[in-house]
């Protein structure tokens, strides 16, 4: 995709050990600031997760939620597409990725969340930066460990997994830890050692307590990875679940984000002055001057009024533009402009002067 405000693709690295593309709109900046700014003690949520295989690559999109429009949706921010799933990969990308957000991102200014799952860890990308994991990922890795890995009971499996959920929504650390404690009691000595060395941590950070505050947690699931996955569907939609070559994914996801972010974009810019149906040329005229639109030339004996495509020299004695129309806006906004009095004749209604003529 070409550079400048419209460029897509931003580094090709093709070495031997993986293929990565990062690609971003340069017009993200604008939807991310306007975020960060209109609410600045709110954090910017971003969710970070790893795709379907697309062909022989990856493709992993990082998302945020839109604070300044109803029910926050999610806006596309950034995608990666990668040959193998390397942690090192990820975390390269997403180096670049706040390196291009605005400063009070990287700074720390504003708060920022990141949800993912276990394999990622971004904390050191910024100071102010909370690692949030996604606890049904939490919760799919423990039964994955408590089944394949340390082989427990079934039943002792399940008492295992609602002690966790029992832990996570606890409202204060103290109680979090004196429930670990008690439930520890009654766990086998290798799911405890387990739980010290790998879990606990993770927990730390993606609990209630840490949640609440972030106005981000769910009494019925924590925090998740579902808008994440939500908008991996819509791309499996896009490209009907088939695998395509590297090109033709670039192209696809270039016409995704542009459908995403164009409208966000437009919704900035400042709306085109249309005047209003009564004294159109009146309300023109004074535009004109408040912009300062109006300039005289006094060794011309004219006037420069400018609109958004041309310019018009307005002359006095007699009044003429050269827009060629008699008594134009232009004519009217020099006039304003040297402060002499206007008059703008209306051409009156026919029935009315039929009914003023019938009283007499």
């Amino acid at each position: 995709m070409r550079k400048g405000k419209n460029q897509f693709v931003h580094k090709f690295d093709a070495s031997l050990k993986d293929l990565a593309v990062k690609c971003m709109f340069n017009k993200i900046h604008t939807v991310v600031e306007e975020s960060v700014t209109d609410y600045p003690n709110d954090p910017l949520i971003l969710l970070y997760d790893t795709m379907f295989q697309l062909g022989d690559f990856y493709a992993s999109a990082l998302i945020m939620r839109h604070r300044c429009i109803i029910d926050e949706p999610i806006i596309p921010v950034a995608i990666l597409l990668h040959e193998r799933k390397f942690v090192w990969t990820h975390l390269t990308f997403m180096k670049w990725v706040f390196e291009q957000l605005p400063t009070a991102v990287t700074t720390g200014t504003t708060q920022v969340v990141f949800i993912t799952d276990r394999e990622f860890d971004f904390q050191s990308l910024t100071p102010n930066l909370n690692h949030v994991y996604c606890w049904r990922h939490l919760i799919e890795n423990l039964k994955r460990q408590i089944n394949q890995v340390l082989s427990l009971p079934k039943d002792l499996q399940n008492i295992i997994i609602d002690n966790i959920y029992s832990i996570l929504k606890m409202h204060t650390s103290d109680l979090a830890e004196q429930k670990a404690t008690e439930y520890s009691e009654n766990w086998p000595q290798s799911f405890t050692d387990y739980y010290y060395t790998s879990l606990a941590p993770a927990i730390r950070g993606s609990r209630r307590l840490v949640l609440e505050p972030l106005q981000m947690f769910s009494l019925m699931s924590g925090v998740t990875t579902n808008a994440s996955e939500s908008f991996n569907n819509v791309i499996k939609s896009w490209t009907n679940r088939r695998e395509m070559p590297l090109d033709i994914a670039i192209v696809t996801f270039y016409n995704l984000f542009d459908y995403y972010i164009i409208p966000l974009v437009q919704m900035q810019e400042p709306p085109p002055f249309v005047p209003g149906d009564v004294n159109a040329q009146m309300r023109l005229s004074q535009y004109y001057v408040a912009k300062n639109l109006v300039t005289l030339m006094p060794d011309k004996q004219v006037f420069i009024v400018e609109d958004s495509k041309n310019k018009y020299l307005v002359q006095f004695e007699p009044y003429t533009c050269t827009c060629g129309v008699h008594q134009c806006h232009h004519i009217l906004a020099a006039r304003i402009s040297c402060g002499l009095k206007t008059k703008v004749k209306r051409t009156k209604n026919i029935t009315t002067l039929w009914k003023q003529e019938k009283r007499k």
